[in-house]
């Protein structure tokens, strides 16, 4: 309560604050020439009329951002649920909530994000209990309780009550923000100079709020984690916490790399997996042999909280619910999540796609579906177009083994520098060593992994199971390629590697 009566405090004094400077801006010109005139001081005229701009418009930019700052109306963030089409997951919440000793939220979403949260929304909009769609897939019941029972104690324990001010706090720090990031009023310095002057004094009025706001607040935050997390103890058990919240901790993250690196590429091409939640199984498979989930699980562990940490470290949390007076467990729980959709487990992940952008555009495939077709055909366009844009170059390779062939001789005999400066001019602009080095690696890489690929797909390959992998996999004969792996080698000069796919382009398709 003391982190939110001194952020109240501290919002008033920023506003009046505020607006007594550009108060303050307003009133400087005007005082200035008033001084001059009944002093009787001689200055010529441009003189009287520079302070008007280095200080009315650095006022307006300051008393405009305060001013017209409005809370952000709330976007729903995926498709709403109703209860008619998902009874037993409302039955749950409904039991969770009693259990809390509030009512359901009047809304609830479920999201592609790796999130969970509720809000309360402004005026008579209600209660907002927003699920990421990945709970229902890699999470158990006693998993999801333990989740929702949470985000239920938020609203039990008067968490939410000041999400307005919050909401308004961070409406005014990116409306003024936003406001100073404008084009100049005019071509002339001294308008461009007022400008200048109106963004650094809102950047340092915004830095020393939010570092004053943040600080006031953030303990308090951190303070009601850890209060929610003792209430969902209580409800769901304090074995299906601490799961949930380990889980929770190493999930979200390796589900968002999942859908920044897997799906996004795709829905930005106007295609989407109507099963990426089944996809996300499969790639968390890719990921653990790469070792990419110890990696995080290790970093999440030995995490410990910091001044602006919005949530407490894990092993605080776990030590919390440790602690708590509850029970160990509670009866069932152990089926996945998903058994609460009923017979729409496959239709969920469709209905999550349909509400982001572009969705109208989008077209549906199956994992499989794409693997045995869309995937083939864009690695062989890409391959195509690449070899086209080559052409000009080297007008005797007319096929994609020919100009493959070529660029890994090019290679071979140690060009790499001379090529890439053909192929992206730009390289030839002035920048660190090290920098260069890594941008025409990159550029080989992409150049050897897409004619490669295309290539092994020209002659028949199939593409095998890529989710969570480095790169595509490949099967032909009933052998497996990792053209991308290969090209990787071959892009720092390995000669092994340069021989494989110089073996693919001219011999015949040698196993990687």
């Amino acid at each position: 309560m003391g982190g939110t009566l001194f952020a109240v405090v501290a919002l008033v004094v920023f506003y009046g604050f505020t607006l007594a400077l550009a108060l303050a801006l307003a009133l400087v010109p005007p005082i200035v020439l008033a001084a001059v005139l009944v002093i009787g001081i001689r200055v010529p005229i441009y003189a009287l009329i520079l302070p008007f701009p280095f200080c009315w418009i650095p006022a307006y930019l300051l008393a405009e951002a305060v001013l017209t700052a409005k809370r952000r109306p709330f976007v729903a963030p995926g498709p709403l649920l109703k209860e008619a089409e998902f009874p037993l997951l409302f039955a749950e919440l409904r039991r969770l909530a009693d259990a809390a000793g509030v009512a359901v939220p009047e809304q609830v979403y479920v999201t592609h994000d790796g999130d969970a949260y509720v809000a309360e929304l402004p005026g008579r909009q209600g209660r907002v209990l927003v699920l990421g769609c990945v709970v229902f897939e890699a999470f158990t019941l006693a998993e999801l309780r333990a989740i929702v029972a949470h985000e239920l104690a938020h609203l039990a324990l008067g968490h939410t009550a000041y999400s307005g001010l919050r909401g308004h706090t961070w409406a005014l720090f990116s409306s003024m923000a936003v406001g100073v990031e404008r084009p100049n009023f005019s071509a002339h310095w001294s308008t461009e100079a007022g400008t200048a002057i109106g963004r650094t004094l809102v950047s340092g009025l915004l830095k020393a709020y939010a570092w004053l706001y943040l600080r006031a607040t953030l303990p308090g935050a951190r303070r009601q984690e850890l209060a929610a997390d003792g209430m969902a103890a209580r409800i769901a058990g304090k074995q299906a916490v601490t799961s949930a919240l380990t889980k929770v901790a190493s999930t979200f993250p390796i589900y968002d790399f999942f859908w920044e690196n897997e799906v996004a590429p795709l829905v930005a091409k106007g295609v989407a997996p109507r099963d990426f939640l089944a996809g996300f199984a499969r790639a968390r498979e890719g990921y653990r042999e790469r070792g990419l989930e110890r990696e995080l699980a290790d970093a999440v562990q030995s995490q410990r909280t910091r001044a602006f940490d919005t949530h407490p470290a894990l092993t605080d949390r776990l030590a919390y619910v440790a602690r708590e007076d509850a029970v160990e467990t509670v009866d069932g729980g152990s089926e996945p999540a998903h058994c609460l959709l009923g017979d729409d487990v496959e239709a969920l992940p469709v209905r999550v796609l349909e509400r982001t952008p572009r969705a109208h555009e989008l077209v549906l495939y199956t994992y499989q579906e794409l693997e045995q077709g869309y995937i083939p055909r864009t690695l062989y366009d890409e391959a195509q177009k690449l070899s086209g844009k080559l052409y000009l170059m080297f007008p005797r390779a007319t096929t994609l083994s020919a100009m493959l062939a070529t660029v890994v001789e090019l290679a071979q005999a140690g060009r790499f520098m001379e090529c890439a400066h053909q192929w992206l001019p730009s390289l030839n602009q002035p920048m660190p060593p090290q920098a260069r080095h890594a941008a025409v690696t990159q550029l080989w890489y992409n150049v050897l992994s897409t004619l490669a690929q295309g290539v092994l797909v020209e002659r028949g390959a199939t593409v095998d199971s890529n989710l969570g992998r480095s790169s595509f996999r490949l099967t032909l004969a009933g052998a497996s390629y990792l053209p991308g792996d290969v090209a990787r080698a071959a892009a720092t000069g390995d000669p092994a590697a340069l021989g494989v796919l110089r073996a693919w382009a001219e011999v015949g398709i040698a196993p990687a």
